[in-house]
């Protein structure tokens, strides 16, 4: 019996992918690096430290990390500021329909507290809505690896496969099935692998599609 729903955030929440992958390029740019879409495309679902380990596979030692990171959150702040938060569709329905049926709900993101806070704000949700917020500064490993999501149901009291997950991405899938966890995937910028459709257990279209999932009693 399913008895918490965990959101992942960009991506899945929030149509916030193109806007990092944005940031991403110009922050290269800007430092005079060719990052490119594809490079970007590796870090979805990942947190800092594991996108700085991408990028020194990718780059070289000699990349200039940190002033990356400092510019890419920067860069990415100021665009949201700029451009707004699109939520996705079926967000708002799907979050009403849990409070209204006694759904723990949590939100598991590689993103930073302050910035899941900050999207939350500029989307108009109130973030008391969620019992547990853990972000990506809380955990050692971040996705692949499971930590966020065992971290997640073991703060919310609940055994792991009574938990369903929501994610977009390959990593947040292979995480997600790493936990234990009932996992739905809902398909956004990251190109899914035949390795993720196998093993995910329900591929939806839209947040909406989860409110019939539930309904129909199948997890």
């Amino acid at each position: 019996m399913i008895k918490a729903i965990i959101l992942d955030m960009d991506g899945t929440m929030f149509d916030t992918e193109p806007l990092w992958e944005k940031a991403f390029i110009k922050t290269g740019r800007e430092l005079n690096y060719n990052l490119t879409k594809e490079l970007h495309d590796k870090t979805i679902g990942t947190t800092y430290n594991s996108l700085i380990s991408i990028l020194k596979t990718e780059v070289g030692n000699d990349f200039p990390f940190e002033m990356f990171k400092q510019k890419y959150i920067q860069n990415y702040q100021s665009i949201i500021e700029t451009d707004g938060i699109k939520i996705k569709h079926g967000l708002k329905e799907l979050l009403g329909y849990l409070v209204k049926n006694n759904y723990l709900i949590a939100i598991a993101s590689s993103s930073k507290k302050k910035q899941i806070k900050r999207n939350l704000e500029l989307a108009n949700i109130n973030e008391n809505i969620f019992d547990i917020i853990i972000s990506g500064e809380e955990v050692v490993y971040g996705k692949p690896n499971p930590e966020i999501f065992i971290k997640t149901c073991n703060n919310l009291n609940v055994k792991t496969n009574e938990a369903l997950v929501i994610e977009d991405s390959n990593n947040g899938i292979k995480a997600s099935q790493g936990a234990g966890c009932i996992s739905v995937l809902i398909p956004d910028m990251d190109k899914i692998k035949a390795e993720t459709e196998m093993i995910v257990n329900y591929k939806l279209v839209s947040l909406e599609a989860v409110i019939n999932l539930l309904k129909q009693g199948e997890v």
